[in-house]
């Protein structure tokens, strides 16, 4: 019986063969032609006074039948995933030309302006603003608000000497202290204006500009409106936008 248990070798590579199904499929059927054939042969040349123990061989046929149900299991979840994929990039698809805000320390600089916002978690002392580019070179430094809650930032997309930056990727860090000097929790959204989709690792993924912000992380859309004309850096009055609870910048 020593050929037949060999079997039970590739029936415990059941698991490893559902990671791919079809691959797991036709490794199973070879499989079992395999076991079926070796089986065969045994049952033909076995000793009459001695006959095998059916219960090891029914065994593993139940072993067979078992991985076989979990690679069909395996190829229906795999088309409702690909279903719900499809499904997904094509609503996607609809964000193209809209304003949204998203979760992101990444701001992306349209047309020359660029809009994000902040939040504190309790009233601050101070309250330091940093912009740097996709290089990590500063290019905008100022103070914020530095009441709780959250507060809406505006750029006009030029940097500390008044020099006009280039549209890009724009890195925001808003740094906060209380009374005694200790950090205060904060999180930043980014707005942009959506002009493209794509699909990174099996998750939709909206393009502001060269910025991406997976679809997951979107908080809120708005129809594109034209954009207002900003001064410097312009600190607005604290907004309703449905910023996360609490995320370090």
């Amino acid at each position: 019986m020593a050929s037949v248990t060999g079997a039970q070798e590739s029936i415990a590579l059941g698991n490893a063969y559902t990671q791919s199904t079809s691959s797991g499929r036709n490794k199973l059927a070879n499989d079992m032609n395999t076991f079926l054939t070796m089986l065969t042969t045994q049952l033909k040349n076995q000793d009459p006074l001695s006959p095998m123990d059916s219960n090891e061989f029914t065994n593993q046929l139940v072993q067979f039948a078992q991985v076989e149900q979990q690679i069909a299991q395996n190829e229906k979840l795999d088309s409702l995933v690909t279903v719900n994929k499809g499904s997904q990039a094509s609503m996607a698809v609809q964000y193209i030309g809209m304003n949204i805000e998203a979760e992101s320390s990444k701001m992306p600089l349209q047309d020359g302006a660029g809009r994000f916002a902040y939040g504190l978690k309790a009233d601050a002392k101070s309250v330091g603003i940093m912009i740097t580019d996709s290089a990590g070179k500063t290019v905008y430094t100022t103070s914020g608000q530095t009441t709780a809650g959250v507060h809406d930032f505006k750029w006009d997309g030029k940097d500390g000497d008044g020099n006009k930056l280039d549209d890009g990727i724009y890195n925001i860090s808003v740094t906060a202290l209380d009374k005694d000097g200790a950090s205060i929790d904060t999180w930043t959204t980014v707005f942009g204006t959506v002009d493209g989709v794509t699909t990174q690792n099996g998750e939709t993924t909206l393009v502001m500009g060269k910025v991406g912000v997976a679809l997951s992380d979107v908080l809120s859309v708005t129809p594109k409106k034209e954009a207002a004309s900003t001064g410097t850096g312009t600190d607005a009055s604290s907004t309703d936008s449905d910023s996360p609870d609490s995320s370090s910048s």
